[in-house]
């Protein structure tokens, strides 16, 4: 498995270890940052532990049909911002295509004013990566991967942001390049891992 560094943000193995009080309702953040992540179980139903592609995961997708709100919740922090250079990184495990919405992660408010990234359903990029924001005024944007992501396999996916381009990469490999020149507002919500979604993460 991947080791923290000094530069992560948050960092979860997902691994349900007991040494660091992990259960099917809490994750501890290896980055040492302290930002441990907690399952929020819509109608009484937590995301399950389940086998991942390294160690554990977290399976948000047994409930039949995708809509339940099941997720992790870690409380807002200046540190969660998406800034100038940041990278966000996650295996997947995509299981049901359905008709929304797949977001790995998501950091917005009420108003939308934030960022998102997962696998979306928009018209002409289904199933293609997608990273979603607001910025202060409320303008909306949205930038998408090349390929898509196939259901019912691993894919390691990552979002990178340098100065004012963006690139997504896919199982390794770069997928496409974005210029990214508004920066995403500000939300002072939790950052949720895997709201509404079909997915192992």
């Amino acid at each position: 498995e991947i080791q923290n560094d000094s530069n992560m943000m948050f960092f979860f193995h997902f691994n349900n270890d007991s040494r660091f009080g992990e259960n099917d309702t809490f994750a501890y953040d290896h980055s040492g940052r302290q930002h441990n992540a907690t399952a929020v179980c819509g109608s009484g139903n937590c995301p399950k532990v389940v086998d991942g592609y390294f160690g554990k995961a977290f399976n948000f997708s047994w409930i039949s049909g995708g809509s339940t709100n099941h997720h992790l919740t870690i409380p807002d922090s200046d540190e969660l911002s998406f800034g100038a250079n940041a990278t966000i990184t996650a295996w997947i495990y995509y299981v049901y295509p359905g008709v929304e919405d797949h977001e790995i992660l998501s950091h917005k408010g009420v108003s939308g004013r934030g960022y998102t990234f997962g696998v979306t359903d928009d018209f002409g990029n289904v199933n293609r990566l997608r990273f979603g924001y607001k910025d202060n005024l409320g303008g909306s944007y949205d930038h998408y991967s090349n390929n898509n992501i196939s259901t019912n396999n691993w894919h390691f996916v990552s979002l990178v942001r340098e100065g004012n381009r963006i690139r997504f990469y896919i199982d390794g490999l770069f997928d496409a390049d974005r210029l990214f020149n508004v920066e995403t507002g500000e939300s002072a919500d939790s950052l949720i891992i895997n709201p509404l979604s079909d997915m192992w993460i």
